[in-house]
C-alpha cells in the first residue's frame, strides 16, 4: 500500500480495493499502475533489455572492455530481478484491455569505434528493462554511460604505461558494474547477476525458470585479450547478453571487429484458463502450457497484447 487515505486504512487484494482513498491517492496509484480495478488475474513477467556491444581492437592498441548486459525485470515467483533486487510485483490484467510491448534490439556497432546505435529498452506496459552500456577501448570512453542504462559496460584495457582516460562505468540501475582492465586485457561487462571480472571473463547473468526450464539471461560480455587475433562475438539473440570485445591487435595485423549486443525478450506467464491475443508487429512463439499456466515468449517488435 502506498500514499495516504481518508479514515481507516484501505486494503488491496488481487481483485479489488477496499476503503476510502483521497483523490490524490487514486491519481498516484493509477500513475504507478497500482490501482486495482476488476483485474481478472495476475500476470508474471520477465523483461530483459538489449545488451551493449564490445568494441573491436585496433592495430597497436589494447584490449577493449566487454559490453554490459541489458537490465532485467522479473516477477516470477521466488526469483530475483537484475542488480540484486528482489522479484517484483506481478501485473494485474483487465480482460480486453491492451498492453503495449517492445522487445529491445542490442547495440549494433561492431567496429573498432564506440559510436553507434545504442542498446534499446524492452517494455511490458509501464515495466521497462533498460539497455546495457557499451564497452570502451584504449584512449576513449563509450558514448553510453552505464549509469543511464542497465548493466555497467566493462572498462577498456590499457598497457602498463601511457596516458589514457580511466573512466569507469558505474551505478547501473538494473545490473552490476563492469570490470577493470588487467594489463593489456579489457574488463568484462557487468551482468544482471554480478559485476564484470578483471580481464577476460564475463559478468554473471540471472537464471529464470518462468518457462518451466532454467535459462540464463543478461550476462556481461567478455573483454578483449592480447594473446591472439580474433573478432568479437555477438551476444546471443533474446538473452540481453553483452557482446564480447575483439582481441587486441598487434601492430601489422590490422584491426578486429567487436561483438554486437544480444537482443532482449519479454516472457509472460498467466493462468491457462485465459488466452492472449498478440498484435501483428510482435514476433512470438505462440502460447505454451506449463502445468496450470500458459506462457508466451515475445522475441521482437513493438505492438500490443490483450487477454480474453
Amino acid at each position: 500500500m502506498v500514499g495516504k487515505w481518508i479514515g481507516a486504512a484501505p486494503t488491496q487484494t488481487e481483485t479489488a480495493n477496499s476503503g476510502v482513498f483521497s483523490i490524490s491517492d487514486i491519481h498516484y496509484l493509477k500513475d504507478e499502475d497500482e490501482y486495482i480495478k476488476d483485474f481478472a488475474f495476475q500476470c508474471e513477467y520477465l523483461v530483459v533489455g538489449g545488451g551493449g556491444h564490445g568494441p573491436g581492437g585496433f592495430s597497436g592498441g589494447y584490449g577493449p572492455g566487454g559490453g554490459g548486459a541489458g537490465g532485467l525485470r522479473n516477477s516470477y515467483s521466488g526469483e530475483n530481478s537484475g542488480g540484486g533486487a528482489a522479484g517484483e510485483a506481478t501485473k494485474g490484467i483487465v480482460l480486453g484491455q491492451t498492453y503495449s510491448i517492445t522487445v529491445a534490439a542490442g547495440a549494433t556497432n561492431v567496429g573498432t569505434g564506440n559510436l553507434g546505435v545504442p542498446a534499446q529498452s524492452s517494455k511490458f506496459d509501464t515495466i521497462a528493462a533498460v539497455g546495457g552500456g557499451n564497452g570502451n577501448r584504449f584512449g576513449s570512453t563509450s558514448n553510453l554511460k552505464a549509469s543511464d542504462y542497465g548493466s555497467g559496460a566493462g572498462q577498456a584495457g590499457r598497457g602498463s604505461s601511457g596516458s589514457w582516460n580511466t573512466y569507469l562505468f558505474n551505478n547501473p540501475t538494473q545490473g552490476f558494474v563492469g570490470g577493470n582492465r588487467s594489463g593489456y586485457q579489457g574488463g568484462a561487462g557487468g551482468g544482471a547477476g554480478g559485476a564484470g571480472g578483471t580481464g577476460y571473463s564475463t559478468g554473471a547473468g540471472v537464471s529464470s525458470s518462468i518457462t518451466g526450464s532454467a535459462v540464463n539471461y543478461a550476462q556481461g560480455g567478455a573483454g578483449g585479450i592480447n594473446t591472439s587475433f580474433f573478432n568479437g562475438v555477438a551476444g546471443a539473440a533474446n538473452t540481453g547478453n553483452g557482446g564480447r570485445a575483439g582481441a587486441y591487435a598487434s601492430s601489422g595485423y590490422g584491426s578486429t571487429n567487436g561483438g554486437a549486443g544480444g537482443s532482449g525478450i519479454v516472457i509472460l506467464r498467466y493462468p491457462n484458463s485465459y488466452s492472449i491475443s498478440v498484435g501483428g508487429g510482435l514476433t512470438n512463439g505462440g502460447e505454451q502450457t506449463d502445468g496450470a499456466d500458459k506462457y508466451i515468449k515475445i522475441t521482437a517488435g513493438t505492438d500490443t497484447v490483450s487477454w480474453s
